[in-house]
């Protein structure tokens, strides 16, 4: 059993030079994620002008996420951190999303976070972008403590190609499709959901459609730098 821990916590009790310039901190375009999920209007989409300029202060790989389930709200994380195979990308506001290869496996700071992933058997279907299945368990802790096992068996399927393009990432990839199936260990409901991946040529997520839990629903993430 495997728990992924954002190395970030770490780099955010260092203190804000730790992690960065005070221009990374100020700017707009790592604005906290968290003021984003506000129901009173529709948040802003980030801009073209913001993604320059998060590129032009920041030198590190950088990604663009939206949450699909909360009005489409977007921002950017810059990596922090690395352990290993998982990059840590987060921003000064403590919003934290892990990735490995371009796949979530875990997320902090964010409200009903992903705690950790079993990845292994998917990953590697999604990775060489090819059918077949696969187990894949996610980990929740709920407001009790207590940790919150689901387990799933997904089935991963190519649908074809596209050009991902956005950033400084300009790259063709191969759509991975896969579905998902399991149970709620505390409702007996069943859980469905259906992410989408496309991969490069060197078996790296460029951008994807990801299920994050039944608070967060999915999240997509684009590299804008990698």
């Amino acid at each position: 059993m495997r728990f992924t821990r954002p190395a970030f916590v770490l780099c955010l009790a260092l203190g804000a030079a730790a992690c960065g310039s005070d221009r990374d901190i100020q700017s707009a375009a790592f604005a906290s994620l968290g003021q984003l999920f506000t129901p009173k209007q529709a948040p802003a989409p980030v801009t073209d002008a913001q993604i320059l300029e998060a590129l032009q202060i920041n030198a590190k790989p950088l990604i663009l996420v939206e949450f699909e389930e909360r009005n489409n709200a977007q921002g950017l994380l810059a990596q922090v951190e690395t352990n290993g195979a998982y990059y840590t990308f987060g921003n000064q506001s403590r919003n934290v999303i892990v990735l490995r290869d371009g796949m979530i496996t875990a997320t902090r700071g964010l409200g009903g976070d992903l705690m950790s992933v079993e990845e292994d058997a998917l990953l590697s279907l999604i990775h060489g972008r090819r059918a077949g299945q696969a187990s894949y368990v996610q980990r929740f802790l709920l407001p009790e403590a207590v940790t919150q096992e689901l387990d799933f068996q997904c089935a991963a399927r190519p649908v074809g190609s596209k050009r991902v393009t956005r950033g400084l990432v300009n790259e063709e990839a191969t759509t991975v499709k896969v579905d998902c199936y399991g149970k709620d260990t505390e409702t007996d409901a069943q859980i469905e959901f259906t992410n989408s991946y496309a991969v490069s040529s060197s078996g790296v997520i460029l951008s994807a459609r990801q299920w994050v839990g039944s608070y967060l629903g999915h999240i997509e993430t684009q590299y804008l730098r990698r």
